[in-house]
């Protein structure tokens, strides 16, 4: 959340290692929770959408990006 509103980005994207295997019980671990409570920026963060990037959509999703 802390370098979400650094870079100020329109959404989180997370990545690599076991997060595709986590993605379904993100949160079961209460992490949309501690993403979205952060006081008065909790209403900003709400607006970013969280995303899981799983094995092999690495390559379509930046072509995607490029295309916006």
């Amino acid at each position: 959340a802390d370098m979400a509103m650094a870079v100020d980005a329109a959404s989180l994207w997370l990545a690599g290692g076991i997060v595709p295997q986590l993605a379904g019980r993100l949160d079961t671990f209460g992490f949309n929770r501690a993403f979205t409570q952060r006081g008065v920026l909790a209403p900003w963060l709400v607006q970013r959408p969280v995303r899981v990037i799983a094995p092999g959509q690495l390559a379509l999703s930046g072509a995607a990006l490029a295309l916006r």
